[in-house]
């Protein structure tokens, strides 16, 4: 068995033998870890396979502990027994734990044990205690990842890079090339207790670790299981065995496998934001809806997307409607000011397009609308480039002078 302390995570690397294999831990490793403004040290508890962290670091002290822990403890099992109900008799606490066992050693959690012997779940401590604490896990360079950030309120995309300064704000995870290795490792950012997580960008390729409450009366100093992290030599294989320790350590979710395809997936139905997006209302759906009938494709379901809700904006009446909102991203900034359909949808009347007199409804509205703003929106992009550039010159200009 070899240790290789090159970072803030600390692998115990070991032969495919039987200890590799049984996931039993090796406790005392400990490595100095990184500052970056969040000094610290790591320790880890408990073994992950193979080979040496592709964090890599330079200094540090001892203002944050971290540890890693195995990714299914008997606490868990202890916790769901006391969940279950009163223990008053001998049989009682018989059925109690077996109910228990039979739901953690379930097909999901007889996999996550499997393959728990390649990751663990990472904590650290700070000397004081706070809403928004921060650290490092260590920096990389000139390594290829692939991640996943949040760069909405409630949208995430992917995003690669070589570095740790590449990573964008509010990455949900990181996974890492490790081709020393022939391996992957994943870092998965995880909810413990009142506190959210997620990694940041740093300088010099560091990854800067958040967890933070929301809250500045919420706060603590230190954490067990914020995030896990996992190694494989398959990257398929490495993000269904760290969603699956994950399932079973949160049992807040269930995995893709545990559920059943929903009945509506075999009905054909619409959704209103392509053809309408901010400027959807009740007689362009209803008119969508009977040339869906006319042409054959009578829906079975309908999607009514952003557009109908009572939204206002800052700096305008706070108890008024935000006026000509058209494509997505104008209402990110908008408050929910009442649980009320907008005033355009709750005026209309019901049976109103039934009648001999139906307001009349031009197709081609919607989609001049959201051509405008898509014109403009490109025009204003391209003032603010243009007024860049100009800034730019100047400065060059003055620093040349």
């Amino acid at each position: 068995m070899g240790t290789h302390l090159s970072g803030n995570l600390v692998f115990v690397s070991s032969s495919s033998s039987g200890s590799e294999r049984g996931g039993r831990g090796h406790e005392g490793v400990s490595a100095d870890a990184s500052s970056n403004g969040c000094p610290g040290t790591l320790r880890k508890t408990h073994h992950m396979q193979r080979g040496a962290s592709p964090l890599a670091d330079d200094d540090g002290d001892d203002d944050v502990r971290s540890t890693v822990i195995p990714p299914f403890p008997m606490s868990r099992i202890r916790r769901l027994i006391r969940n279950e109900g009163e223990i008053r008799t001998t049989q009682d606490a018989v059925f109690l734990i077996n109910n228990a066992l039979v739901r953690l050693l379930s097909a999901c959690a007889v996999k996550v044990q499997s393959a728990s012997h390649r990751g663990g779940f990472l904590g650290f401590s700070t000397r004081e205690g706070s809403d928004n604490l921060r650290t490092s896990l260590g920096r990389f360079t000139e390594r290829n990842f692939l991640s996943i950030f949040r760069f909405k309120t409630w949208w995430s995309t992917q995003w690669v890079g070589r570095s740790g300064s590449d990573l964008q704000m509010e990455t949900q995870w990181l996974l890492l090339d490790v081709p020393e290795l022939g391996s992957y490792a994943l870092i998965l950012p995880l909810v413990e207790g009142s506190f959210r997580s997620a990694l940041h960008p740093g300088t010099d390729g560091h990854v800067i670790f958040c967890a933070e409450s929301g809250s500045t009366k919420v706060k603590t100093s230190s954490f067990t299981t914020c995030a896990y992290v996992h190694v494989s030599d398959n990257p398929y294989v490495l993000m269904k065995e760290a969603y699956g320790a994950s399932r079973v350590h949160l049992n807040t979710f269930r995995l893709l496998e545990e559920k059943s395809v929903p009945s509506v997936v075999d009905k054909f139905g619409w959704c209103t934001w392509d053809a309408f997006y901010l400027t959807v209302n009740p007689v362009g759906v209803w008119h969508g809806v009977k040339e869906f009938a006319e042409g054959g494709v009578p829906l079975r379901f309908l999607i009514i997307d952003d557009g109908w809700q009572s939204i206002s904006l800052d700096g305008e009446n706070p108890f008024e409607d935000a006026k000509n909102l058209v494509l997505g991203g104008t209402q990110m900034t908008a408050r929910l000011y009442r649980f009320e359909e907008c005033e355009k949808v709750r005026k209309y009347k019901k049976g109103t397009m039934l009648s001999n007199s139906s307001p009349a409804f031009d197709p081609a509205k919607p989609k001049m609308l959201i051509g405008g703003s898509m014109n403009n929106m490109s025009w204003q992009s391209r003032r603010i480039a243009s007024l860049l550039q100009i800034a730019c010159r100047r400065t060059q200009l003055a620093q040349h002078q």
